[in-house]
């Protein structure tokens, strides 16, 4: 771990969006955006965890270094969170990030300048600026399916909408349990975001996602308090 570089979270706070309380859900935490392949690979080089599905063929090239890590499981998801000190967040507190509109950004329907959605291929994270949530989170919805935990004991379960999600399917099933079977949701699909308490962790991997052509400027997101 000693040869691993890490850096404060105060030197990146825009790695994670700090959400107040409100609608039952304590302040909390969640990372500005889906884990990276950069980010996922500095916890495999570390020893935290193993490397994704091989059907994940690109996750240790350069030029894919800020698209969404895929093909990881739900042990890998917990256990790359608990390697910065968080956990992967609640349903509920996704859904608060969300903000009590239809969609993050409003109730408008979606645009590809809002969200990776219906689309042929996934994109860096950060691409879709105008589709920030209220508290600056982006990428909630579209991209990639996010590992969240339900309120229900030993259940999991995927949100968001993965590139490829249509409309049709995003309103028919804005959280899908796992153990559900759907065409159109694969481990390919499936990325993760970490939660933290309203303090940020002590440490993150010194990998934040690069903002260049089609990311937002680093003056115009939201940083975290």
């Amino acid at each position: 771990m000693s040869a691993l570089t890490i850096t404060t979270i105060r030197e990146h706070g825009g790695l994670f969006q700090a959400i107040p309380a409100g609608d039952g859900v304590p302040a909390f935490r969640l990372m500005q955006t889906p884990v990276t392949n950069a980010q996922y690979r500095a916890a495999v080089l570390a020893g935290v965890v193993p490397p994704p599905a091989a059907s994940n063929q690109v996750w240790q090239l350069r030029t894919h270094d800020d698209h969404p890590v895929v093909d990881v499981t739900l042990a890998q998801a917990q256990a790359y969170a608990q390697w910065l000190g968080g956990r992967l967040p609640r349903a509920v507190e996704y859904a608060r990030a969300q903000g009590a509109q239809r969609y993050p950004w409003g109730d408008a329907a979606p645009e590809p300048r809002h969200a990776n959605l219906a689309q042929p291929a996934l994109l860096p994270v950060g691409s879709c600026p105008d589709g920030a949530g209220p508290y600056g989170t982006l990428d909630l919805v579209g991209g990639v399916w996010e590992w969240v935990l339900p309120e229900q004991p030993g259940e999991v379960a995927v949100t968001g909408g993965a590139y490829c999600t249509t409309l049709a399917q995003l309103a028919a099933a804005a959280r899908v349990a796992v153990r559900t079977r759907y065409y159109w949701l694969t481990p390919g699909m499936i990325g993760f975001r970490v939660a933290v308490g309203p303090q940020p962790p002590a440490r993150v991997a010194l990998v934040p996602p690069r903002r260049g052509r089609g990311r937002p400027r680093k003056d115009a997101l939201p940083r975290a308090a």
